[in-house]
């Protein structure tokens, strides 16, 4: 039997954490402003948070796991080569 699914607060909160080192930490190559870096990061933790929920609870169905830090850790790569190729 799977552990207890997390609460949607921890789910929530690590999914911000994720968007924002992603989005703050590849902005700067681009010059963003503060507020520019901030509106990214409110956008799309609002995106995100409207379907974290449903994510969670299809792994959870599935029997995969909640947290699956390598494809997380793939997805970071990829969004920062993609940003990193948009600057030159």
């Amino acid at each position: 039997m799977p552990a207890p699914l997390p609460s949607h607060i921890a789910i929530k909160i690590k999914a911000a954490g994720l968007i924002a080192f992603t989005i703050i930490g590849t902005s700067a190559a681009r010059g963003q402003t503060a507020i520019d870096r901030l509106q990214s990061l409110v956008e799309t933790s609002a995106r995100r948070l409207l379907i974290v929920e449903q994510v969670a609870l299809a792994k959870w169905d599935s029997g995969a796991a909640v947290e699956d830090l390598p494809r997380e850790a793939l997805i970071s790569k990829a969004k920062f080569v993609s940003d990193r190729e948009s600057c030159s």
